[in-house]
């Protein structure tokens, strides 16, 4: 059954089985990895082969990590950025991947098996970062915590970034201890940085994660009403990282405590 015969059913679950089934009816000539199967897939989109790289990235999302797990990262990344690119320009492709997003959140909402909905859901949260959507993860989060607390739980760490850049604080400080984010964080950077052999640019890149947690923790402490944790936050955290923009942040923000 093809997929768009699936759309008009009103059964999303149903429409992503159908989905698989039409990604099936393509595959992969014989001894094709998958990443030459998207490098085809930029070649057919570069050539303007729209429907062609259609398949390829369907086949690659649904079925690429099973031909060789090694692939998974890059299917929830290059597959899925080329098939938002390719969603730009041929609307078949922008509308089959949201109906799979939809179709896997739907999937999510109601398993209650741990690696469903924490494959399930880092799925959705791949094509909500590859389309700008981070605001459709945070109310996906929302939805899951109002069904389940326990399964949301289980994804705090996909929808963590997406909850930061929305604001959406009571709801995070049900799941995490904004204090104790720092402190995890600074003691990752502390032993990263004690290994002499380590690269100066891979040290950079642990600070510059230790600062941007410290920020936004503190950020999310100060409007909670968390003021006195807040300044404690702050005085240690401006200790351990002296980076010039990062405290001149910090003291900006509390200025306004």
């Amino acid at each position: 059954m093809k997929w768009r015969n699936c759309i008009e059913i009103g059964s999303v679950i149903l429409a992503l089985f159908c989905i698989q089934a039409s990604g099936q009816e393509w595959k992969p000539m014989d001894g094709k990895t998958p990443e030459e199967v998207l490098e085809d897939a930029y070649e057919d989109y570069s050539a303007k082969r729209f429907a062609e790289a259609l398949r390829k990235f369907e086949w690659l999302f649904l079925f690429g990590h099973k031909a060789d797990p090694v692939f998974d990262s890059v299917r929830i990344s290059f597959v899925v950025g080329g098939w938002n690119d390719l969603a730009e320009k041929y609307p078949p492709a922008k509308a089959k991947l949201k109906l799979l997003r939809d179709a896997r959140f739907e999937l999510v909402l109601k398993s209650n098996e741990k690696e469903t909905i924490v494959e399930g859901f880092r799925d959705v949260a791949a094509i909500d970062f590859a389309t700008g959507g981070q605001a459709n993860t945070a109310r996906a989060f929302t939805t899951l915590h109002d069904s389940s607390q326990t399964n949301a739980k289980l994804v705090i760490g996909l929808a963590k970034d997406a909850l930061f850049a929305e604001g959406t604080y009571s709801l995070l400080n049900l799941y995490i201890d904004p204090y104790s984010e720092i402190q995890v964080a600074k003691k990752q950077m502390v032993e990263f940085s004690q290994h002499r052999d380590r690269p100066e640019s891979a040290k950079q890149i642990f600070q510059r994660k230790f600062c941007e947690t410290a920020l936004r923790n503190i950020k999310m402490m100060k409007a909670l009403g968390m003021n006195s944790k807040a300044i404690q936050a702050a005085r240690e955290s401006v200790e351990t990282c002296k980076d010039d923009a990062f405290v001149s942040d910090i003291n900006a923000l509390m200025q306004k405590i």
